[in-house]
C-alpha cells in the first residue's frame, strides 16, 4: 500500500505538471487511456480463474480484489447478489497518493471517473452483458463504490 501510495504521489506531481502545460482536459484524456489496459487485465485474470466456464460475478470479484491487492495494496469488501457485484474501497493508495501530491479532491474524482469510463467501455466491448458504474467517494474518508452488473 505504501509503495503504491508513494508511486501515485510521484504520478500526481507529474499529472499536475502535465495539466499545467497542456490543460486539465487533455491531461485527463491521456490519463483515462490507462483504463483500457486495466480492463483487459481484469478480464484476463477472471478468465484464468474461470477455466473455460462462463463469466460470473463471484469470479470477477475475486480477480478484481486480487489485482487491487497486488497492484495497489488495496483491500475492499465485496457483495455479490443476483446480477450485481458491489465493491467498496475504503482505503485507496491511488487517492491517498494523489492527495499527498496536492491534487484536490474534485480533480481526483475527475481522474478516477475518466479512468473508470474508459475501463467500463472496454469491459462492455469485450463482454456486452457487463456494465460498470463508479460512485466516487463524497469525501476523503468515504469509500468509493464500484458496481458491476451482469445481465443474463
Amino acid at each position: 500500500f505504501n509503495g503504491a501510495k508513494a508511486a501515485m504521489s510521484l504520478y500526481g506531481g507529474f499529472f499536475k505538471d502535465v495539466a499545467n502545460e497542456i490543460g486539465l482536459e487533455k491531461a485527463l484524456a491521456l490519463h483515462a487511456k490507462q483504463g483500457e489496459g486495466f480492463a483487459m487485465g481484469l478480464l484476463a485474470a477472471a478468465k484464468e480463474k474461470l477455466n473455460g466456464r462462463e463469466l460470473d460475478l463471484g469470479t470477477l470479484s475475486a480477480a478484481g480484489r486480487e489485482m487491487a491487492a497486488k497492484s495497489f495494496g488495496m483491500a475492499g469488501g465485496a457483495d455479490v447478489t443476483q446480477g450485481l457485484l458491489r465493491t467498496k474501497w475504503a482505503r485507496c493508495s491511488m487517492y491517498e497518493g494523489l492527495a499527498a501530491a496536492g491534487v484536490d479532491h474534485e480533480t481526483i474524482g475527475r481522474m478516477c471517473g475518466a479512468l473508470a469510463e474508459v475501463e467500463c467501455a472496454a469491459l462492455s466491448r469485450e463482454r456486452p452483458n457487463l456494465s460498470v458504474r463508479l460512485d466516487f467517494r463524497a469525501a476523503a474518508d468515504d469509500p468509493c463504490v464500484e458496481e458491476f452488473i451482469l445481465a443474463n
